[in-house]
């Protein structure tokens, strides 16, 4: 991790009947679906669902760090990957069936 990192902090819940561990690996590998960089995890709060006396459903409140991209690695421009600019004209309807 360099000293110039800066990360974006999320809060989630991971749930599942098998445990805490795995509650918060569901969590985590969902988070990981739609966020890049995931670096760390952090378990702010543990429940439980309870049925017929026992731990039916296991709940984990987590914060999920995630390192921000450098700005080189954001994405570029349409106007930088479309090579006729007519292509890139927002008054063109995106549909064929649109009116506009």
């Amino acid at each position: 991790m360099s000293e110039t990192d800066t990360y974006k902090i999320v809060e989630i819940a991971g749930t599942s009947p098998d445990g805490v561990t795995e509650a918060m690996r569901s969590g985590v590998n969902r988070a990981a679906k739609t966020l890049r960089h995931v670096d760390w995890v952090e378990v702010r709060n543990i429940r439980g669902h309870v049925e017929g006396g026992e731990i039916a459903h296991f709940q984990v409140e987590m914060k999920i760090g995630f390192k921000l991209e450098a700005e080189s690695d954001q994405p570029i421009s349409l106007l930088d990957v479309v090579s006729d600019p007519l292509e890139a004209d927002p008054a063109r309807p995106l549909h064929p069936d649109h009116d506009g």
